[in-house]
């Protein structure tokens, strides 16, 4: 008999039959579901039955048959203060000037403290610890970027003017 898939989110008493999700592979992805359930960094999820249920996604997340990219739950999560991530369908490049074609790779600020802070500057983007901006990749070497992730030590330098 197959195991009935159980919601992550604490006190969460959703039925068997509810649609679930499970957590994403991406490991950055992964860590804001975690940080959202206040679920330490640290702890490692087993993949295999790991879900979080649809009555924590806003209703525009959900897809016909999987979430939509980037999707975090931040419904309903048995605590009252604002998730510390959120989630926007419409993603766009942090520059002012700038207005990238559909096809336009974009990039999330990086985590680190201090290589996001200087990313801002060179970006002049007003940003706290857990705003997440994207940068599309007019703004990189050519060189430094592939067509799913930027190589180590790429910086935004190109068409920053406002």
């Amino acid at each position: 008999m197959p195991k009935a898939s159980k919601c992550r989110v604490r006190e969460c008493n959703s039925e068997q039959n509810v649609r679930c999700f499970a957590f994403s592979k991406n490991r950055e992805l992964s860590n804001l579901w975690k940080e959202n359930l206040r679920i330490s960094p640290l702890m490692q999820i087993p993949m295999h039955n790991s879900f979080v249920c649809i009555q924590h996604f806003v209703e525009d997340a959900v897809g016909p048959k999987y979430l939509k990219n980037g999707v975090v739950p931040t419904l309903n999560l048995g605590y009252d203060d604002v998730p510390p991530n959120k989630w926007t369908e419409k993603r766009s490049c942090c520059i002012e000037s700038c207005a990238p074609n559909d096809k336009a790779i974009l990039f999330a600020f990086p985590r680190d403290e201090e290589t996001r802070k200087n990313w801002a500057l060179a970006c002049n983007v007003q940003l706290s610890s857990t705003d997440r901006v994207f940068i599309c990749q007019r703004h990189f070497e050519h060189t430094l970027v592939t067509k799913y992730k930027l190589l180590k030590g790429a910086f935004p330098c190109f068409n920053l003017e406002g």
